[in-house]
């Protein structure tokens, strides 16, 4: 393998290395010195167990300074007083709860709680997504997964004995519903020993099943944990999938990149990460853009071995001899992060503070992506900077996690933007509940009830929590948080799944001066679902206002419907900037409020043959075309064009040549022997971020 070592890799190694001598091994020697142990620092046991929270700024003090003197800038306000209905939750609607069932556990049996969720799609083709009801412990698979649909007019939820009987083949339970192949018809991926997708479509839905891996063996290999991402992994220009492991054992891998190889056709390359030594067993797995960079990776779980845990982000540092990316677990957090100064993380990774959500969206309105995770009883907010490590802001966000009735903290699981007030601002919805165990029955571990919270942005990174005027305010203990849109209103609906219990069914009915405008993609060059693709909603001067990114939220047991939702203010024409993975922008002006549009990118790169494969035995000439674009995605006149291959041993039968039409097109054959090639594409001095792989021999 090639690893190509950045200087950034090379000072997060130094720094992790003063880091470990300065904030831990110093401190446990003078803790040798003063307390005959090591592992404290000076305190009692009993202060040792205190987490340290954030100090919070003085609310009514505008403007602020940051750590380093900076002024900033002054808190909005007031939050809103009304949301009018708010969100309205439609589960006592269901037809026939008797078809799924949660177990709230028994501490007497040491019965845990079973965990369930509900995600969203259209199974049926009708464009009105159903709701597939999961419950993570499947004994017997007849319980695991149920389906019922959405009657727009009455907000029932009718249960469908067809579509149920027609997902029983999957192993395991539901985790995401999605269009893995393109053909426009959802797929469901379940997770279980092994895992199972049901292909959907037109004339014999769910009929085709592929078990992942094949074999049996692999199959004891792997254990689901219900952590699930889809994004473009290798940025090849195909839909990969992305899977959390549920074991620690030797010779186990953390995620499970399986990277799109053809026609619903996956190959694992765990082996892309390093540490290749299992991290721990996630919550929840990202696959995406983060800060400034395009592709990165986050496993959010609790460590293996708190004696040498990894970091839960990596990110790219080199590729393989053929082409594929490396991803290395790196710390790109700041030195002084707050959740570095806890009992439970004491200086070491993030996977110390049990990470079990995670946001990428633009929350300042500077145009890049900023971070955040929830923690075990914490939060931490950090903000993307054009270089690494990113700058901390947990200590102004004031958002704390509130006791419950028995004075415990509550637990954040599930994350998610969204502009509940319809402001142009991005906030937060989070839910809580209890742990992995029985902690939230009655007994001496007894949690008590928690509940969602919802956070108004006053901007910058500063947040108020409105929960109690939005309608989520329902006590229980929640985890999984799944968007989507049932009643196609273009208002973001909500599936909150639950910890013992069924998950609760929201239909948003908030009513404020402003409006909501849902946006779907639709990939040509870049993956057909847009997955990665950044969404930003501008003037009529192009300034940024807020900036989401498709596929930007890891929820545990759930994946989200590939839209995004963003709020109009009252007199905001609806202009968006969209930045496809291919690095191409595209402006789209006047969408208008109410409904869900969906925005196609205009194809740039174009391969024959679609499958990028020459069959085994056979040499075979592709055909690579490039149609330059301009920020309207018409296509434009470049005289400046190259197509390389990028790694790869074909072929190229001549140079790029330019067509009457603008476009370039270059001509590659097959290697005699097995193998692949990467093709770069390079525009006036701007290389395309997709670059298709294509095989023969193989």
């Amino acid at each position: 393998m090639v690893r190509l070592e950045t200087s950034f890799s090379r000072n997060v190694r130094r720094e992790n290395s003063l880091r470990i001598v300065s904030h831990y091994l110093l401190p446990c020697l003078l803790s040798l010195f003063l307390a005959g142990a090591c592992g404290g620092t000076g305190t009692t046991e009993e202060e040792n167990k205190k987490p340290t929270l954030p100090t919070l700024p003085n609310l009514d003090a505008s403007p602020s300074t940051s750590i380093a003197g900076e002024e900033l800038p002054p808190r909005l306000g007031p939050p809103p007083s009304d949301l009018g209905p708010g969100f309205k939750n439609i589960s006592a609607n269901i037809d026939s709860p008797v078809n799924m069932v949660v177990s709230e556990g028994n501490t007497r049996t040491n019965e845990l709680p079973e965990r369930s969720v509900a995600n969203l799609g259209d199974l049926n083709g009708d464009g009105i997504p159903e709701i597939i009801f999961a419950n993570m412990n499947w004994e017997p698979q007849s319980r695991a997964n149920q389906v019922f649909t959405f009657d727009p007019v009455t907000e029932e939820l009718l249960f469908s004995e067809e579509l149920t009987k027609g997902v029983a083949s999957l192993t395991g339970f539901a985790t995401g519903v999605i269009d893995l192949d393109g053909d426009g018809w959802n797929d469901i991926l379940a997770s279980g020993t092994p895992y199972s997708i049901l292909y959907g479509g037109e004339t014999e839905p769910f009929k085709t099943s592929l078990s992942y891996p094949p074999s049996p063996a692999q199959a004891e290999e792997m254990r689901p944990q219900g952590a699930m991402h889809f994004a473009d992994i290798d940025r090849d220009g195909w839909l990969d999938i992305l899977l959390g492991e549920g074991q620690c054992e030797a010779g186990s891998s953390t995620m499970h990149l399986l990277l799109n190889d053809g026609p619903r056709s996956y190959s694992n390359r765990g082996d892309l990460l390093s540490p290749l030594s299992p991290n721990g067993s996630p919550y929840v797995v990202y696959a995406g853009p983060m800060a400034h960079v395009e592709m990165a990776l986050f496993a959010g779980g609790g460590a293996c071995s708190n004696a040498d845990p990894n970091e839960p982000i990596y990110i790219q540092e080199g590729f393989t001899e053929d082409g594929f990316p490396l991803f290395e677990a790196v710390d790109v957090t700041p030195m002084n992060a707050v959740y570095k100064d806890t009992p439970e993380v004491s200086f070491g990774p993030l996977t110390m503070g049990r990470p079990m959500g995670a946001v990428n969206a633009d929350f300042n309105g500077d145009g890049t992506l900023d971070f955040l995770v929830t923690l075990s009883k914490h939060y931490a907010l950090f903000e993307g900077l054009q270089d690494w490590p990113m700058a901390d802001q947990t200590g102004i966000t004031s958002i704390i996690a509130k006791d419950t009735d028995t004075g415990e903290k509550m637990i954040p699981w599930g994350a998610l933007p969204m502009d509940v007030d319809h402001d142009g601002r991005l906030d937060l919805i989070i839910t809580h509940g209890s742990g992995d165990s029985l902690d939230f029955l009655d007994g001496p571990l007894a949690m008590g009830p928690q509940h969602t919270g919802v956070y108004w942005s006053a901007g910058h990174f500063y947040f108020e929590e409105i929960t109690e005027i939005t309608g989520l305010m329902e006590w229980g203990n929640w985890r999984a948080l799944v968007q989507g849109d049932l009643n196609r209103d273009g208002l973001p609906d909500l599936t909150i799944g639950g910890l013992g219990r069924l998950p609760s069914i929201y239909i948003n009915r908030t009513k404020t001066s402003g409006k909501s405008v849902g946006i779907q993609l639709q990939g040509t060059t870049s993956n057909h679902l847009g997955m990665g693709t950044r969404v930003s909603r501008v003037t009529s001067e192009d300034t940024l206002m807020s900036t989401q990114v498709m596929g930007g939220v890891a929820t545990p047991l759930g994946v989200s419907e590939p839209l995004l939702f963003f709020g109009l203010p009252e007199g905001t024409p609806g202009d968006f900037l969209v930045t496809w993975p291919t690095g191409i922008q595209q402006r789209f002006n006047g969408l208008s409020g109410e409904q869900i549009h969906t925005l196609m990118e205009p194809p740039s790169i174009q391969v024959t043959p679609k499958s990028r494969r020459c069959p085994e035995g056979e040499t075979c000439s592709f055909t690579i075309q490039v149609l330059p674009r301009n920020e309207f995605g018409a296509l434009g006149d470049s005289d400046v064009v190259t197509i390389e291959q990028a790694f790869g041993k074909g072929t190229w039968q001549g140079p790029a040549e330019k067509m009457e039409d603008g476009s370039w097109v270059r001509y590659l054959d097959s290697a005699a022997e097995a193998g692949t090639a990467v093709i770069e594409v390079n525009i006036e001095g701007t290389v395309l971020g997709i670059r298709p792989r294509l095989w023969w021999g193989e």
